[in-house]
């Protein structure tokens, strides 16, 4: 009879343990909502200026961060599923993170307002895609924007002076990758060599994939070995710009072990 109480006792337990586990994430019950803001249009060269907004109910379930991620129009209009991926076609595509990991600036009413800028090298149509995220891999809200950015078109002068008007971009050409990143460890350290580039670039940016998903808040060119990427395959990659565009390049993998 002892054991036959023990055994109920234990599926009493077990039960509410389940009942535990499966109670629904704060994004299933309505915690948040998200909409980006700004210009139709914008211009090359310029600041543009991008606002996340939305609430997040109840306020007091812990700081919620907010993504953008500025995609080229022409490889997608619609935005990936999930903020993790939504950084990855960013960095692959050619595009550009214009908030990573920002902590939503929540009011006493759980309302929040981010304001972010943008400066589009190349007149060509963005997709800006916007997520709401806890920090821990769930995206609780989503929201787009398509906006068209133009050159300012005036050229200065088409005779006479032939001097070095060439010189305002007009034959300038993006970088092309001609020898890819790749990856190296030292101790606990892993490092990415960016490769090489033509056409001159003048900025590089980096990023890390664990497993082909991008690693949230790594944006240097190192990588501290934890235990978290140990026995996975892991890339960098790198983003390089000059004054007519951008472009990216991955590594090839490497497991960490």
């Amino acid at each position: 009879m002892r054991g036959h109480w023990a055994r109920l006792a234990w599926l009493s337990i077990a039960i509410g343990a389940i009942a535990l586990g499966v109670a629904a994430p704060a994004g299933a019950q309505g915690c948040c909502t998200l909409s980006l803001s700004g210009a139709a249009s914008g211009t090359v060269g310029t600041p543009y200026a991008i606002t996340g907004s939305g609430s997040d109910v109840p306020a007091d379930e812990g700081p919620y961060y907010l993504e953008i991620d500025a995609i080229p129009a022409s490889f997608t209009t619609t935005c990936p599923v999930g903020y993790l991926n939504g950084s990855q076609l960013a960095a692959s595509s050619g595009g550009s993170f214009v908030a990573f990991d920002e902590p939503e600036n929540v009011d006493s009413n759980g309302n929040f307002s981010n304001p972010n800028g943008y400066t589009a090298k190349t007149a060509a149509s963005v997709l800006f895609c916007g997520y709401t995220d806890d920090g821990a891999g769930d995206t609780l809200a989503t929201a787009s924007q398509i906006v068209d950015f133009q050159s300012t078109g005036g050229g200065g002068g088409s005779g006479g002076s032939g001097g070095g008007g060439g010189q305002t971009g007009q034959g300038a050409v993006k970088p092309a990758n001609t020898a890819k990143p790749h990856v190296t460890r030292s101790g606990n350290r892993l490092r990415c060599t960016r490769g090489t580039w033509a056409n001159s670039p003048t900025e590089f940016a980096y990023h890390w994939l664990v497993g082909g998903k991008a690693k949230a808040g790594a944006r240097s060119s190192t990588l501290n070995v934890t235990h978290s990427i140990r026995g996975h395959k892991v890339q960098c990659g790198v983003q390089a710009s000059n004054s007519a565009g951008s472009a990216s390049a991955l590594s090839a993998p490497f497991r960490v072990r």
